[in-house]
Order: C-alpha cells, then structure tokens, then sequence
C-alpha cells in the first residue's frame, strides 16, 4: 500500500492484527468495489466516499482477509509467493498491512 513517509513515520507499530472478524482473523467488507489496475488493486469503499490503491503485496493479504487466514497463514503465503527467507521479519510488515487497511475502516467489524 502506498503511504507517504510522513504518514509512515506517525503510525504506531502493532503486535497483533486490528478489526477483525474473529480473533485474529480479519475479513474485508463486502460491499467494497474492487478493480485491477496495472499491477495495483483500486478498492472504491462507498459508504465512505473512499479509493484506497492497493501495490501487489497489499493486495496479496487484502485478499487474504477472507475470515479463513489468520496471521501465521498469512505470513507462510507471502514468504512463499515472494520468496521470502525465514531471516527477514515478514510478520511485523503484514500486521502494519492489516493495522492500515483496519483502520481505513475495510474491515467488518
């Protein structure tokens, strides 16, 4: 997801996953609009007038917030489609994902 360095720099790290369905397992409102654009996903949100744009891997664990994926399954499907070692922090990049897209209000809560 795109956010500006100053955005990046004011938003606080997370432990765990926000907005969730169910404990730990976040789930994308589905009244949301969705279109491929180019490599990236546009997400027209109505309710709140919003379009959010998703990069690849943004929208590799948007579409993981199904209710199904909780965060350990999350992490194993982006090392393994990104080819990721097991050395590099994967975990605390999706939680920040998920704490950014929880709190653009994508999730049912």
């Amino acid at each position: 997801m795109r956010v500006s360095a100053e955005a990046e720099a004011k938003r606080p790290l997370m432990k765990e996953a926000p907005h969730t369905s169910g404990p730990g397992l976040p789930r994308v409102r589905e009244d949301l609009q969705e279109q491929q654009v180019g490599e990236d996903l546009m997400v027209y949100d109505a309710r709140n007038h919003r379009v959010h744009i998703l990069n690849g891997t943004a929208t590799a664990i948007y579409r993981m917030c199904d209710g199904e994926h909780d965060l350990d399954a999350m992490e194993q499907e982006i090392r393994t489609l990104y080819h990721v070692a097991e050395t590099q922090d994967v975990r605390q990049d999706i939680v920040d994902t998920l704490a950014l897209l929880g709190g653009k209000e994508l999730f049912l809560q």
